[in-house]
């Protein structure tokens, strides 16, 4: 009688093990499930992110190219006034 107690025994250890165990696979499964979605999610991140620096830097790049054309101008404005006041100061007073 003893002998069945102990086999009852050690099934039921066993049997819990193996509850345990599944458990334990389960849980495993779904970590690497989650860490593979967080994986997923940081190269969505990744990829913005790289497609905002693009942004960014293609809309230096405009104003930059604004800035030249608005200083160009200004400098071509300013170079034809100072010609004009040159012209007329060299016939004032030539």
């Amino acid at each position: 009688m003893v002998e069945h107690g102990e086999r009852i025994a050690r099934i039921e250890t066993k049997m819990d093990f193996m509850a345990t165990h599944k458990d334990i696979a389960a849980v495993r499964t779904e970590v690497e499930g989650t860490r593979t979605e967080i994986a997923s999610l940081k190269g969505e991140l990744l990829t913005e992110i790289a497609g905002i620096k693009t942004l960014v830097a293609n809309r230096e790049a405009s104003m930059q190219r604004w800035l030249l054309r608005i200083t160009a101008t200004t400098v071509v404005g300013v170079s034809t006034a100072l010609a004009g006041v040159t012209a007329t100061l060299i016939r004032t007073f030539a």
